[in-house]
C-alpha cells in the first residue's frame, strides 16, 4: 500500500521542522493520536538545555503550497501567509491555555519559519482568517530569545497579596537562600508572628537582610537552636556560618568571612548564594577584578539549575560592564534576562530578568535602547517591595531631620538609625538581584542621610567611611558637594583619608568620576605620598586615556576631569612632580578646546610661583600661541612674570589698545604704565557706557564685568579716573543688579580711599539704591541673575552708604545687626563694615563669631581679628581665639589666617604662623612659609 504524496510531503515537513527546534535544544514530541490542529508539542529548553517546564504548541505545514501567496512591501517578499478558511484553527489555538506557533517550513531549504498567533497578528478576511509568517523568523539560534519570549507569553504567574506571613512556606528548600537575599519579606518570620518557633538559618539571613538586628537577638537569647549571629561563625551548620559571614559584612562591612564560606559550601545551590553574597559584597567595595573570577568559576562549572544560573550570569554581567566588557555584560544580561519564562512563579527569577533588562537598556547605544521594555520588565514584586522600603526608610529619615530641628526628643529604634536601616536593606536587596543602578541608587542616598547628621567635630574615620561608601556609589554630585564642605568646615582629615584610599587603576564604570572628583577637591589637603601617585597617574592618564576609557567606559568629558583633578591635586605635590607638570604643560599638543584650556588654566593658577623657573620663560612664551583662551593668555602672563620682554612688550601693547584679555595677563595693574591704564580705562568706560544703552534696549548679558574693572582701575589710577560712567551705573533702574554688584563690592572695601570729591555723590547714589521702593507683593528674587532688584545688591549698597556717612551711628548699627542676622555672604560683607565703622568695642564680636557655624564666616572672622590679637596689648581671650581658631577641623580659617598673619608683631602670633607651616592644608602651608 502506498503513501499519498501529500503525506509523505508533511510527514517530512513535521520531522525537519522538529529537527530545527531539537537544535535549539527544544524537545519537541509529535502529537499523532489527538492532532486537532497541533502537530508537536514543543518541551522548552534554555541554552545549556535545562528544561523549563513550559510547552508549546505548532502547527506545521510544508511543502510548495505553504508559500503559494507571499506577502510583499515594495516588491520585497517579507513573509507568507498562512491562510484558515472557515477560522477553526486559528480560533481554537487563541482560546487554547498554551502558546501556539503556525510553521511554514521549507524543505527545498529546510528552513522552518515561525509566527505567534496571537490577537493582534491574525487578521479577518470575512468568513476565515489569515496570518503572516515573517521570512526572518526562523527556527534558528539567532531567534532563540524572541521564541523564549513568545513561549512565556501565557504562563500564569502569581499572586503574592499575603505572602508576607508565610515565612517561606511556599518556597522549595533549595530555593530558600537565594530568597533569603533577594526577597526577605517571603522568608522572614512576620513581626507580629512572635518569637514562639525558632528560627532557621535561611530566616535569619532573611531577618539580617532587612536589618532587623534587634529580633534576632531576640531569638538567640529565647532559642539555643538559634546562635547570635556575632558568633554563628564557630557553628558546624554551614547555613549558619554563612548568617554569620554575612552579619559580619552588613554590621562590620567585613569581607573576609563571606569570602571564605565558599569555599566549604556543601551543594550547589549554597555555593550559588555564597558566590553571588561574595561578589556583591567586592563589586560594592570597588573590588571588581575580585569578583570576576569567583563568578566565573561558578558558571564554568555550569551546575547550577535555571534561576541560579540567571542569578550568576547577571551578576557577571554587572561586573563585567563596571570594567568596559560591554559585550561580554550584554551576552551575559541577555542570557539572564529568559529566566523569567521558566519560573513564572519566582519572585526572584523575576527580580534577576528585571536586573537584566535594566542593564541591557543601560549598556545600550541610544537608538537601540527599548524604554517600554526596560519598564515593564522592571516591574516586578521584588521591586515593590524594595520600594516600600526605601519609602519607609526615607520617611524616618526625614522625622529624625524634623525632630533635629525642632530639638524635640530623638526617635528611640531597637535597632539603632531605623532610616539607614531601611535603606542599607533596600540596597542589599538590590545587589543581590544585580540591580546595580538600584543599589547605587539606594546606597548614595543612604550616605547623603549620614551626612545629615555630620558636624565639623564627628570622628574623621567614620566621615571619611561615609564619603568612600558615596564613591563606591558614584554619586559623584553629591560626592562633590560633601567634599567641598567637609574640606573647608571639618572634619578635611576625612577627606584626606577617603581620598588615599583611592587606586584610579582599578577604577570602575561607577566609580571612575567619582574617584576623580574626590581626589580634586581634597586636593589640598592630600598627604604627600597621595597627592604625588594621583599627580604621576594623571599626566600618565593626559598622556594615554586609553586604558581608563576602556575599563570605565566615561560618559562625561575625560581629558577636562583629568585636567580639573590635576589642578586640586598638584597644589599639594612636592617640588618635582609639579616640575612634571609645568614639563609637560609646555610640550603639550596645542590645547584647542576652551573647556580643557580652561581646566589647564586652573593648573597653572594652583601652582606656586616658586615651582617656575626664569628658564621657563621663553617656552611659555612660544606655549601660549598654541592653546585656546584662557590658557594661552594665562601662559602670557607667566612668560611676563618670568621676564620674557617681548611678551611683556606685547601685552602692554595690547593693553594700549584697549585689549581685556592683556589686563588679565598684566596681573598687577598697579604697575601699569600711564599710558597703559589710561587706554584701558577709556575702554572700559565705553563698556560700561554700551552696557547701560543695551539695558534700555532689555539685553542683558551675563559676561565680563566691566563695571568691576572700571571701578578697580579707577582706584588704582585715581590720575586717568572716570567715575561718571560708575555712577551711571549704579543709578540707571534699567541696568540689573547683576552689573552692579562687583562695582559695589570693590568700592565697599575700597571706601577709605574714594577722592573726596566723589564720596558725597557716590553715597547719594547708593542710599538710593540700598533703598529702592518695593511693591506690594513684588517679588525679590535672590538668585535670578536678570533680576533688577536683589536683595544682596541691595544690602551691599547700605552698607557703602554707610561707609560713606550716609547713616547716622544708630540707621548704621541698625543695618549693620541686619546682615550679621542675615546669610552667610550677609554676614562676611557686615564683618569687614564692621571692622571699619565700629571704632569701638567689636573685638568682642569678632572673637564669637570665630566660632561660628559657617566657615567663612570664622574664617573672616578670624582674618579681621589678627590686627587686634597681633599687638603687645592685645586681651588673652583675643589671642586665645585666634590661636583656637588656626585648629579649626577645616581648611578655611586656618588658610585665612595665614594668608592674613603675614608679618607677626608678636612672639604668641610669631608662634601661631609657625605652627601653620605644617599644616595639612598645602594653601596654608604656602602662606605661612612665604615672606
Amino acid at each position: 500500500m502506498r503513501a499519498s504524496r501529500q503525506e509523505q510531503i508533511g510527514t517530512a515537513g513535521q520531522n525537519e521542522a522538529a529537527a530545527n527546534f531539537e537544535r535549539l535544544q527544544w524537545g519537541p514530541a509529535p502529537n499523532p493520536y489527538h492532532d486537532v490542529g497541533t502537530d508537536l508539542f514543543l518541551q522548552i529548553r534554555d541554552a545549556r538545555g535545562v528544561d523549563l517546564g513550559v510547552v508549546v504548541g505548532a502547527q506545521v505545514k510544508s511543502g510548495p503550497t505553504a508559500f503559494d501567496e507571499p506577502r510583499r512591501e515594495s516588491g520585497a517578499v517579507v513573509g507568507w501567509w498562512f491562510r484558515d478558511t472557515d477560522r477553526r484553527h486559528v480560533d481554537a489555538w487563541l482560546r487554547h491555555t498554551i502558546t501556539h506557533l503556525i510553521v511554514l517550513h521549507d524543505l527545498e531549504t529546510k528552513r522552518s519559519y515561525w509566527a505567534h498567533v496571537t490577537p493582534e497578528a491574525v487578521v479577518s478576511t470575512g468568513e476565515g482568517a489569515k496570518i503572516c509568517v515573517p521570512v526572518d523568523q526562523l527556527v534558528d539560534e539567532n531567534n532563540r530569545e524572541a521564541l523564549l519570549e513568545v513561549a512565556g507569553a501565557n504562563v500564569p504567574g502569581i499572586a503574592w497579596e499575603g505572602s508576607v506571613w508565610k515565612a517561606g512556606a511556599d518556597i522549595l528548600p533549595r530555593d530558600l537562600l537565594r530568597h533569603s537575599l533577594i526577597t526577605p519579606r517571603l522568608v522572614a518570620p512576620h513581626g507580629n508572628a512572635g518569637i514562639a518557633k525558632p528560627i532557621s538559618a535561611e530566616q535569619a539571613i532573611a531577618l539580617l537582610m532587612q536589618v532587623q538586628l534587634f529580633r534576632l537577638d531576640r531569638f538567640a537569647n529565647e532559642h539555643p537552636s538559634v546562635p547570635h549571629l556575632r558568633d554563628a561563625h564557630k557553628s558546624s551548620d554551614w547555613a549558619w556560618r554563612m548568617a554569620g559571614a554575612l552579619y559580619a559584612r552588613v554590621v562590620h562591612s567585613e569581607l573576609e568571612p563571606i569570602l571564605r564560606v565558599v569555599t566549604d559550601a556543601p551543594g550547589i545551590e549554597p555555593r550559588t548564594a555564597a558566590t553571588v553574597a561574595a561578589a556583591c559584597a567586592l563589586i560594592e567595595h570597588g573590588r571588581v577584578d575580585e569578583a570576576l573570577p569567583l563568578l566565573d568559576a561558578e558558571i564554568e562549572r555550569d551546575a547550577a539549575e535555571a534561576v541560579d544560573h540567571a542569578w550568576l550570569l547577571v551578576q557577571r554581567a554587572r561586573a563585567r560592564a563596571e570594567v568596559g566588557d560591554l559585550v561580554g555584560a550584554q551576552d551575559d544580561a541577555l542570557g539572564a534576562q529568559g529566566v523569567r519564562l521558566g519560573a513564572s512563579k519566582d519572585a526572584t527569577a523575576s527580580a534577576i530578568a528585571a536586573s537584566a533588562a535594566i542593564l541591557i537598556f543601560s549598556t545600550s547605544a541610544w537608538g537601540e535602547r527599548d524604554v517600554r521594555a526596560m519598564v515593564t520588565s522592571a516591574d516586578t514584586a521584588a521591586s515593590w517591595w524594595r520600594r516600600q522600603t526605601i519609602a519607609t526608610g526615607l520617611w524616618t529619615v526625614a522625622d529624625d531631620a524634623f525632630m533635629t530641628w525642632a530639638r524635640g526628643p530623638a526617635t528611640s529604634h531597637a535597632d539603632g538609625d531605623a532610616g539607614r536601616n531601611h535603606l542599607t536593606a533596600a540596597a542589599l536587596m538590590a545587589s543581590h538581584a544585580g540591580d546595580h543602578s538600584g543599589w547605587r541608587s539606594v546606597s548614595a542616598v543612604n550616605a547623603t542621610s549620614d551626612l545629615l547628621h555630620v558636624d565639623r567635630f564627628a570622628p574623621s574615620d567614620d566621615v571619611a567611611g561615609t564619603l568612600t561608601e558615596l564613591r563606591h556609589a558614584g554619586d559623584q554630585r553629591a560626592l562633590e558637594s560633601s567634599v567641598k564642605r567637609i574640606v573647608a568646615d571639618g572634619p578635611a582629615a576625612a577627606a584626606a583619608t577617603a581620598a588615599a584610599a583611592i587606586e584610579l587603576d582599578v577604577s570602575t564604570h561607577t566609580t571612575g568620576l567619582a574617584d576623580l572628583t574626590l581626589l580634586e577637591h581634597a586636593g589640598r589637603v592630600l598627604d604627600d605620598a597621595t597627592a604625588g601617585r594621583a599627580v604621576t597617574w594623571l599626566l600618565g592618564a593626559l598622556c594615554d586615556p586609553q586604558p581608563f576609557v576602556s575599563r570605565t567606559v566615561p560618559t562625561y568629558l575625560l581629558i577636562n576631569q583629568l585636567a580639573r583633578t590635576l589642578a586640586g591635586v598638584v597644589v599639594a605635590t612636592d617640588h618635582s612632580r609639579q616640575r612634571a607638570v609645568i614639563d609637560h604643560l609646555l610640550h603639550a599638543a596645542p590645547i584647542e578646546q576652551q573647556l580643557d584650556a580652561t581646566a589647564w588654566t586652573r593648573v597653572v593658577h594652583a601652582l606656586p610661583d616658586d615651582a617656575w623657573t626664569p628658564d621657563d620663560a621663553s617656552a611659555a612664551a612660544a606655549a601660549a600661541g598654541r592653546h585656546h583662551f584662557p590658557l594661552g593668555v594665562t601662559l602670557q602672563s607667566v612668560a611676563a612674570r618670568l621676564g620674557d620682554e617681548p611678551t611683556y612688550a606685547a601685552l602692554l601693547d595690547d593693553g594700549r589698545n584697549g585689549s581685556i584679555d592683556a589686563l588679565d595677563a598684566l596681573s598687577d595693574i598697579r604697575e601699569l604704565p600711564a599710558d597703559v591704564a589710561k587706554a584701558q580705562i577709556t575702554n572700559l568706560a565705553d563698556g560700561v557706557t554700551a552696557q547701560i544703552a543695551d539695558a534700555h534696549k532689555g539685553h542683558h548679558g551675563i559676561g565680563y564685568d566691566v563695571g568691576n574693572s572700571l571701578t578697580l582701575l579707577n582706584l588704582r589710577h585715581q590720575e586717568h579716573a572716570r567715575w561718571d560712567p560708575v555712577l551711571d551705573l549704579l543709578s540707571d533702574d534699567a541696568v540689573i543688579a547683576a552689573h552692579k554688584r562687583g562695582a559695589l563690592r570693590v568700592l565697599n572695601d575700597n571706601a577709605d580711599r574714594l577722592p573726596a570729591d566723589l564720596r558725597d555723590r557716590l553715597a547719594s547714589v547708593a542710599l538710593a539704591l540700598a533703598e529702592q521702593p518695593i511693591d506690594e507683593g513684588e517679588r525679590v528674587p535672590n538668585d535670578d541673575p536678570f533680576a533688577h532688584k536683589q536683595p544682596a545688591v541691595m544690602r551691599e549698597a547700605a552698607l557703602l552708604a554707610a561707609a560713606l556717612g550716609a547713616f547716622d551711628e544708630h540707621q548704621t548699627a541698625g543695618k549693620l545687626m541686619s546682615l550679621l542676622m542675615g546669610a552667610t555672604h550677609d554676614r562676611v560683607r557686615a564683618l569687614a563694615a564692621v571692622d571699619r565703622l565700629c571704632a569701638r568695642d567689636h573685638v568682642g564680636l569678632l572673637i564669637a563669631l570665630t566660632t561660628d557655624a559657617h566657615p567663612y564666616t570664622r574664617a573672616w572672622a578670624a582674618a579681621l581679628l589678627i590686627q587686634h590679637a597681633d599687638r603687645d596689648d592685645a586681651s588673652a581671650l583675643a589671642v586665645e581665639a585666634l590661636c583656637v581658631a588656626a585648629r579649626d577641623p577645616g581648611v578655611a580659617v586656618p588658610e585665612a589666617i595665614a594668608a592674613t598673619l603675614l608679618a607677626p608683631q608678636t612672639d604668641a602670633c610669631r608662634r601661631l604662623r609657625e605652627s601653620l607651616r605644617g599644616h595639612p592644608s598645602a594653601i596654608a602651608r604656602r602662606h605661612a612659609r612665604s615672606g
